[in-house]
């Protein structure tokens, strides 16, 4: 677990050279790469946007000794001459203040200079970060500021992004200052050849060297006695969908960064030191905190992100970068109600809420699909009231249950139980479906109550040993890594990995103006990307069902 594969390091402060050589008639500066230095840094200090640069081999495999040609043009003439004339220290520079939200790399951009500059003229940032209202030094008339218009000459180059401010706007859906309320301006490709993804996610690798694996420890305390643990399924379930890839002749490189706190700083911390924004997508399993301002810095830097788990719609709002994996309200109540008319035909639906705010957006989503329909009677009933609700169970037949009761996780086991014990007293047994998962939210469910009421309920990334397809990819990972997949996150970082990275590779940025491409082999689940207006993130618009038959969990179609 110690060996996570990361391919982007911090780099280390760059000595330009003013060896020039030419080249099918052209002139450059010869560069030979010392170690920590990237195409980015080297072509920056070259007064230069790191798409001019031209390497000898590919971007991503540059390594300590191989020669970066740079452009000798107005720009890299004056900033070699700059280099030669003055050192750092003498650097005329002016005093600003940080603004909320601001980062290293966002200042950097906004000053036309560098991180490595702001961190040289402010030692207390790089050892201690950025903070809203804290004043720092910056260049007073950077050497950089015509890195916004400088374009890749004619030779072959590395081609990267081109942010939002440069004269090439071509790719962008529409003109944008990318604040809110803004449609997504979409960026190139990092790499031609390779697609760039980073995870971010809670790896606590600095807990690593306390892990015990004595038997005693393995056998009795288990893997749960580390957090370590918590999610690495989810990074197992990345490997899996790259070695799906590769096989099909996708190169991916993966930058996976441990997020171990919660709080701002952590990840903003990691945006400047790990290269982040020069991705092709992020995937973020984080919490509600760290993941918005993950979010609010993506944003920022014209990056799409996902979230693997989080069944919060706010995440998506005013921010169109920002895709939901987990299936959308309206998702949910278009499959409920289609099972609801296709497998118990006549039935009454009957709404269970509490009018608590977790559950407007599905109760509005299901009045409005319902109200649509002609063939389909349906009442609401506030929690509150639910003995009038269990006497009006007792003399009708043919009705369904839809429970979208959400006050918190105790407060729902609570009602859940008292639920399903009402609902014990009702002959014929009314048919229950919930808009979250007992099976796996409550380990003290009555299943044999749940078999009685033909359960149906959500479940994202459920592995199901009947199927196939999920059979040979527990088959794979079980001889990978020794050990089943438990619970969803093996199942959706598989598939996340491969939709959007063969998106990417099949339509190249175009995808991201309609992320729908055909499921790819090697996915587990289905997956519809849909975006409900051009200022709102993506959320997925596939929702499967499943119900307890014979106490086991089976599709319900």
């Amino acid at each position: 677990m110690l060996a996570l594969p990361t391919t982007w390091a911090q780099t280390t402060p760059v000595t330009v050279g003013n060896t020039i050589q030419t080249v099918n008639g052209k002139e450059y500066y010869v560069h030979v790469v010392q170690p920590g230095q990237t195409v980015f840094s080297i072509a920056r200090a070259y007064g230069l946007h790191y798409s001019a640069a031209v390497l000898r081999t590919d971007i991503q495999s540059m390594s300590v000794g191989d020669t970066v040609w740079l452009p000798v043009n107005e720009q890299s003439h004056a900033a070699v001459k700059a280099a030669y004339r003055k050192n750092d220290n003498t650097i005329a520079v002016r005093e600003v203040v940080v603004e909320p939200k601001q980062t290293l790399y966002s200042i950097a951009r906004l000053y036309n200079t560098t991180i490595e500059t702001i961190e040289k003229l402010n030692p207390d940032v790089k050892t201690y970060g950025l903070k809203a209202g804290q004043t720092i030094k910056v260049p007073a008339a950077s050497a950089n500021e015509h890195l916004s218009n400088a374009t890749p000459n004619n030779t072959t180059t590395n081609t990267t992004y081109k942010p939002a401010n440069t004269a090439n706007t071509s790719t962008a859906i529409a003109q944008s200052n990318n604040t809110g309320g803004s449609p997504a301006i979409i960026r190139d490709r990092i790499s031609p050849n390779k697609i760039h993804v980073t995870v971010m996610m809670p790896l606590y690798l600095d807990k690593a060297t306390e892990i015990s694996t004595t038997k005693f420890d393995v056998e009795q305390r288990g893997k749960k006695s580390y957090k370590s643990f918590d999610f690495i399924q989810f990074y197992e379930g990345i490997l899996m969908g790259l070695q799906e890839l590769e096989r099909r002749g996708c190169h991916v490189v993966l930058n996976v960064v441990d997020i171990p706190n919660e709080d701002d700083a952590t990840v903003v911390n990691a945006f400047n030191s790990h290269n982040i924004a020069n991705s092709d997508f992020i995937i973020a399993l984080l919490t509600r905190n760290p993941f918005k301002k993950a979010a609010e810095l993506a944003k920022e830097n014209q990056v799409f992100i996902i979230s693997p788990m989080s069944e919060r719609d706010a995440i998506l709002a005013d921010n169109p970068y920002v895709v939901k994996y987990t299936p959308s309200d309206k998702a949910i109540a278009k499959s409920m109600i289609s099972i609801a008319t296709k497998n118990y035909p006549g039935s009454h639906i009957y709404l269970i809420h509490s009018k608590n705010k977790n559950e407007a957006a599905q109760l509005a989503e299901f009045e409005q699909q319902l109200k649509e329909r002609n063939d389909i009677k349906y009442t609401v009933f506030n929690w509150s009231n639910v003995g009038k609700l269990v006497s009006t169970l007792k003399s009708t037949h043919n009705n369904v249950v839809v429970n979208l009761y959400d006050q918190g996780r105790d407060k729902n086991r609570i009602q859940t139980n008292l639920l399903l014990n009402r609902m014990m007293s009702v002959n014929p047994k009314p048919v229950l479906m919930t808009t979250c998962n007992y099976v796996r939210d409550f380990s003290d469910i009555d299943y044999a109550q749940l078999q009685n009421v033909n359960y149906h309920m959500p479940y994202t990334a459920y592995l199901d040993y009947n199927n196939p397809t999920h059979k040979l990819f527990i088959d794979n990972y079980k001889n990978r890594f020794k050990t089943e997949p438990l619970g969803p996150y093996a199942g959706i970082a598989n598939d996340i990995i491969i939709y959007f990275v063969s998106g990417l590779s099949q339509k190249g940025t175009n995808f991201w103006r309609s992320p729908s491409i055909p499921r790819p082999n090697g996915m587990l689940f289905p997956l519809v990307i849909q975006q409900t207006t051009p200022t709102s993130g993506f959320e997925n618009q596939a929702a499967i069902i499943y119900k307890m038959q014979n106490y086991q969990l089976i599709e319900a179609k």
